[in-house]
């Protein structure tokens, strides 16, 4: 929002940023661990996201297997819906 409302201000601020991370350490820490755990979450959830994507689309063999050893090798429309 500063960058549009007072372009010189915003690169004012940003170098105030820079150099107040270069010299305080502990800014540094928190700079880092952020980013580590920012990638880490992202990292996370994308692997979340493909593994529940291939059990969606791999979900009718996976039933089909499981029918398959549980002994139900057909299902109850192809039986007629006779038990």
């Amino acid at each position: 929002m500063l960058a549009f409302r007072n372009p010189e201000r915003s690169v004012g601020e940003l170098g105030e940023a820079l150099r107040i991370v270069g010299r305080n350490y502990s800014w540094q820490r928190h700079l880092l661990a952020n980013v580590v755990t920012g990638f880490l979450v992202v990292w996370i959830l994308s692997l979340l996201f493909a593994i529940v994507g291939i059990v969606l689309r791999h979900l009718p063999h996976l039933i089909h297997i499981i029918t398959e050893l549980t002994g139900r090798s057909k299902g109850t429309l192809a039986t007629g819906a006779r038990p």
